[in-house]
């Protein structure tokens, strides 16, 4: 078939999809779609049902599976990998719509395999750039950032301006997620001034909002969003209108402008209303409370917050949830509503606790997988140098038949490079003994920091139980005898909560596991102490201050020092000697 025909064929198949869009429009088909498709040749009918796949891929997934598969076959049948590599393609963008990033990646990989075996660099640019789109999601930024930088590459060894500005638009968004916002920053002003250019105003607006969410100078942040606003009002872009301005709300909730804050999440709460999207819905919420507690509206405050609460814990956003948790309780201490503020301030106490454990044992794991994956590395590295060993033996052997010369030459040979390898592998070994150690300590120092959380954590509970049952007390010396009941009621629930010996027990067994001699070490060097002296002991031995001590041991400022006192006076310290500065070189 001629170019000419070729265009021709292509023009006709231009026509035949617009028209059955019509078609499918008028009677709301897919099936009329694939049937006005050209049976001319395997070839144009291929590319017009890859083309009816970006179509239908979102609307129709069982009608979408079943043109891939015919996609396939009539790739199999032509013997094309490139077409293939395009099958895969889209085979990969039906898998983010409808099952994940982790089977899109597959099926993107397997592309890219094809895209460079034939040295095509715009699809190898492409599937890198899909590839990182996906790590992204999946919350490996890293990954995500080097792969969007060999697509990059390949774009600008290509000279494909037009797709370049999108990758480093996929770059600012993979640096900003690494928390690296000059690098973002430089990739996303290269997408201001590349729009600018070509006279791209929505690109223009992606760019200023993505450069005002990562600037410190929040009036600088302020007009450029509303900038992007008034781009994305224009084009008829209401979400990306309502994200930019909820971007200048934050900007003045950060400046503590707090009725200018209102006034814009006001303006997009009714659109967020309308989205499906809950958590974008509990979070402005959640932000709108916060405003409106700082303004001492707590009436207007709680309901939001409430509701914030009530949505992010439906959908198990726990982080945001345990956010909310922690705004909500202090908003309730503030209206006066005690027992709710208590009954808040517990779960979010408890449901952070849980949080942080998850967060340790996932640390743990990836440290210990490390750790498993160097200690393979190396076997690998001693079995093949046992192997380069063996062989050199045996060439030794097979020399010293020839001659006896040779063989005195080749053992001595072979003894020099078994003593090499021999140092070889006493040196990874020694290696992999310094790595254990550098574990070890980096998992001693993780659970110390870890402990002097919980510690400090315990701390503002009870200075937060101390200061909620002052008030209750107060509450209770100026009301009637059913307020009364309900206070003494709630100061035995705060006492019970603040006294807890399974704390007492489980700081134990912590600090224990850390500070292994350190209580067989004081009472062997000063005699024996009693529980709330050791208690007191194993917080100065962690450096605390005599507030946090103070909060932890539910005691007055004059009571510290009199325990502090009689520890000194039991260890028999002069005047001048310092207590802490003791007990921590211990």
């Amino acid at each position: 078939m001629s170019l000419r025909e070729n265009k021709k064929y292509r023009y006709i198949i231009l026509l035949l999809l617009l028209a059955s869009l019509n078609l499918a429009s008028q009677e709301n088909t897919w099936d009329s779609l694939y049937q006005n498709i050209p049976t001319t040749t395997d070839s144009l009918r291929l590319e017009a049902l890859n083309a009816l796949t970006y179509q239908s891929v979102l609307a129709d997934p069982s009608f979408t599976m079943g043109i891939i598969d015919e996609q396939y076959e009539l790739a199999g049948i032509l013997s094309n990998e490139l077409q293939k590599a395009k099958v895969y393609n889209v085979h990969g963008i039906y898998h983010n719509y409808h099952t994940g990033p982790d089977s899109a990646i597959y099926y993107f990989d397997k592309a890219l395999v094809i895209y460079e075996s034939e040295d095509h660099l715009t699809g190898a640019a492409m599937m890198n750039n899909n590839i990182g789109i996906m790590l992204r999601k999946l919350g490996d930024f890293d990954g995500a950032l080097q792969r969007h930088l060999e697509a990059l590459k390949l774009f600008e060894e290509l000279g494909d301006s037009a797709t370049i500005f999108k990758v480093h638009n996929a770059i600012g968004i993979a640096y900003k997620s690494i928390n690296d916002y000059d690098k973002a920053e430089a990739h996303y002003r290269k997408v201001l001034g590349y729009s600018i250019w070509t006279n791209n105003e929505v690109s223009k607006a992606d760019a200023l909002s993505n450069i005002g969410n990562i600037l410190e100078d929040e009036p600088e942040a302020i007009r450029l969003n509303q900038e992007a606003a008034d781009i994305y009002k224009s084009h008829d872009l209401t979400y990306k209108m309502m994200a930019s301005l909820q971007s200048i709300g934050h900007s003045y909730h950060e400046l503590e402008n707090y009725p200018k804050a209102l006034e814009y999440y006001a303006m997009v709460r009714p659109l967020a209303e309308e989205m499906e999207s809950i958590h974008y819905l509990a979070t402005l919420l959640r932000d709108i409370g916060d405003a409106e507690n700082k303004l001492g509206l707590q009436q207007e405050a709680l309901p939001n917050m409430e509701r914030a609460a009530f949505l992010l814990d439906s959908i198990g956003e726990y982080r945001d949830y345990v956010i909310t948790l922690e705004v909500l309780h202090k908003a309730q201490a503030e209206a006066g509503s005690y027992p709710k503020a208590y009954h808040t301030f517990l779960k979010y106490h408890r449901l952070n606790d849980s949080i942080k454990s998850v967060e340790v044992l996932e640390n743990m794991s990836e440290l210990e997988t490390k750790y498993e994956t160097e200690k393979k590395e190396a076997q690998i590295v001693l079995l093949n140098k046992q192997t380069e060993l063996d062989s050199t033996r045996k060439k030794a052997l097979w020399g010293g038949l020839i001659l006896l010369t040779v063989l005195a030459g080749g053992i001595i040979y072979g003894q020099v490079q078994r003593r090499k390898k021999i140092q070889a592998i006493a040196e990874k070994e020694k290696q992999i003994e310094i790595e254990k150690r550098k574990s070890s300590e980096r998992e001693l120092e993780f659970k110390k920091k870890e402990l002097l959380a919980k510690v400090l954590q315990l701390a503002q509970k009870n200075e937060f139980l101390q200061s909620l049952e002052e008030q209750v007390s107060a509450l209770k010396s100026s009301a009637d005898d059913s307020v009364n009941t309900t206070s003494r009621r709630i100061r035995r629930m705060i006492s019970n909560d603040a006294l807890d010996a399974n704390e007492w027990d489980q700081f134990a067994e912590e600090f224990s596991s850390i500070h292994q001699d350190f209580i067989a070490t004081i009472t062997e060097k000063y005699g024996a102490f009693s529980q709330t002296e050791l208690r007191l002991a194993s917080l100065l031995k962690m450096n605390l201050s005599s507030k946090d001590i103070a909060s932890i041991l539910r005691i007055s400022d004059a009571g510290i020092k009199k325990a502090r006192y009689r520890l000194r006076k039991k260890m028999g310290l002069e005047t001048g000697e310092d207590l802490q500065a003791i007990i921590v070189a211990i």
